[in-house]
């Protein structure tokens, strides 16, 4: 039995099981009011889709989510690194390089998606604006990732982000769309 071009067996069902570890962990994250806490859930994410990727066999899924760690990783523990812009323009700097080279070498065009997806997030989360994070997730983030789930058979990634979504909205309903951390220095 295939699903979304994969054949349904152990390393799939794993695939799957991280990606669904994956989606809870996102999930969670909107639900967070702190921006620490969501940059925390953030790391677990990219973590589990990394190596669901991995599974999957689309090697840009690993290499752009071991980025969004790195991001989620410096803007969690706050200070001078999570203020410093140049960290930041090293972070995208790193995404385009790591796009080029899957282009060339592994020739993942779908990587188009992933890639605009980590940029738009790196450049929504480094504000550390609630608002904007979940606004652009929801509208940007969310909408390239769905695109490139269903290009790489990702159906927990695909999952995800209908959930991602759902999240968003509810967060908005229950903080309301100024109720978030707006450009709060974390830590």
């Amino acid at each position: 039995m295939t699903i979304l071009g994969h054949t349904v067996d152990l390393q799939f069902i794993i695939a799957t099981l991280l990606g669904t570890g994956a989606a809870i962990c996102s999930t969670l994250s909107f639900q967070q009011k702190e921006n620490k806490r969501l940059f925390f859930l953030q790391l677990m994410a990219s973590a589990f889709f990394g190596i669901q990727y991995i599974l999957l066999g689309f090697w840009s899924g690993p290499v752009f989510n071991a980025i969004a760690c790195v991001r989620s990783m410096i803007l969690y523990k706050g200070g001078k690194m999570a203020e410093n812009k140049k960290l930041e323009i090293g972070i995208l700097g790193a995404l385009a390089v790591a796009y080029i080279c899957i282009l060339i070498f592994l020739h993942e065009w779908q990587a188009t998606f992933s890639f605009l997806a980590m940029s738009i997030s790196t450049i929504s989360m480094w504000s550390k604006s609630g608002k904007k994070i979940r606004l652009v997730q929801m509208f940007v983030i969310s909408p390239c990732w769905i695109v490139f789930d269903i290009l790489s058979g990702s159906i927990a990634g695909l999952v995800s982000e209908t959930i991602a979504v759902c999240s968003v909205i509810i967060s908005i309903m229950r903080y309301g769309i100024n109720g978030f951390d707006e450009g709060k220095k974390n830590g």
